[in-house]
């Protein structure tokens, strides 16, 4: 419970700093105009478009691709598993 708190708190703090200091706002004009803050330069509409475009491609690649491969990984190491001999005791007295 303790740690759920801290978790609570420090983003909470964090929150208020980042809008105190106006970064959440200079995210956003990034993001939507291509304005780079503290500067005069403007990213143009298509370069903007391209890597927000490449950023999302980047998350669903790396999200399938985990997926993917734990798939094959779990495939892989049930396959591999050799085949375990059952120790069975040797029935001396079979016949009466």
């Amino acid at each position: 419970m303790k740690k759920i708190i801290f978790i609570v708190s420090i983003v909470t703090f964090l929150s208020v700093i980042a809008v105190e200091t106006g970064f959440l706002n200079a995210l956003f004009m990034f993001l939507l105009l291509g304005i780079i803050p503290g500067t005069e330069i403007v990213v143009p509409a298509n370069v903007m478009l391209l890597m927000i475009c490449t950023v999302i491609c980047a998350i669903l690649f790396y999200s399938t691709g985990r997926e993917i491969l734990h798939l094959m990984l779990s495939r892989h190491t049930s396959l591999q598993k050799p085949a375990t001999k059952a120790h069975l005791p040797k029935q001396r007295f079979s016949e009466i």
